[in-house]
């Protein structure tokens, strides 16, 4: 189950910031989605995901726990935006006709609180990404 919600997250992900893929342990797989390494981080992006809405278990933001080499601030921001878009794509497919405006604001507001916090929690002393503190 969760490999599979973490593949699709992926995809949509991709989709949306195509060049995110330079970030992720998969990258240099020859055939991404069939490769094993696509889906372990799949799986391992959703437990991680889980924590943070959750709120168990959380040290850094979701996405600084499985990327690979130096990401910027503002990167790390734009791929955090880029899974709160492929997060609504999925529910969106989902849940249909039920997915109203509703919704979609509350999927949102979730998420945004979940990647603040988050952030915020694993700053030991100011807000960071990845041990790097936030401008402004």
């Amino acid at each position: 189950g969760s490999t599979v919600l973490g593949e699709l997250l992926f995809r949509n992900l991709l989709r949306l910031h195509g060049d995110a893929l330079k970030h992720f342990p998969f990258r240099g797989e020859g055939s991404i989605y069939d490769s094993d390494m696509f889906r372990k981080v799949s799986g391992e992006l959703v437990v991680a995901l889980h924590d943070m809405l959750t709120g168990s278990q959380v040290a850094r933001p979701i996405l600084a726990q499985i990327v690979v080499g130096p990401v910027s601030d503002g990167e790390l921001r734009r791929l955090h935006e880029s899974l709160g878009q492929a997060l609504i794509s999925i529910a969106k497919a989902g849940l249909r006709d039920a997915f109203t405006a509703e919704v979609e604001a509350a999927w949102r507001s979730v998420y945004a609180a979940a990647v603040a916090e988050s952030s915020r929690l694993s700053a030991p002393s100011a807000p960071c990404f990845a041990g790097r503190a936030i401008d402004g």
